[in-house]
């Protein structure tokens, strides 16, 4: 739970400062927005493959930890 509210967290953040420097939701405007603000672009991809579980990031370790966990209802 902890890595998920540091991951939801982030992505919120990263998704919060560029509203709040466009004002504008519109998604075409954004066009080539890697090209302008790469290392923004570099924590947002980082944010999102963590948030997708990516071997080696924080959400990877939750959920393994979530899936390799034995219930202890279940015998074995």
């Amino acid at each position: 739970m902890f890595n998920h509210g540091i991951i939801t967290g982030a992505l919120f953040l990263l998704v919060g400062v560029i509203y709040e420097r466009t004002h504008n939701r519109d998604l075409d405007r954004f066009g080539g927005l890697g090209a302008k603000v790469p290392v923004f672009g570099g924590f947002l991809m980082v944010a999102c493959l963590a948030s997708l579980g990516l071997p080696g990031l924080a959400g990877f370790v939750s959920e393994f930890s979530i899936f390799r966990a034995r219930s202890p209802l279940t015998r074995g």
